[in-house]
């Protein structure tokens, strides 16, 4: 039941989109180009 609330919490915090996939993939790729950033610094 954990794993249900750790998603839920995610969906919340709008961390997980799993009923929108273009959605998901914008925002990993943008946490994505944020850690490459902060690599660079």
């Amino acid at each position: 039941m954990r794993a249900v609330q750790i998603a839920a919490d995610m969906i919340e915090n709008e961390v997980y989109h799993p009923y929108n996939v273009e959605e998901q993939v914008e925002h990993n790729l943008q946490k994505a180009d944020n850690a490459l950033s902060l690599i660079k610094e």
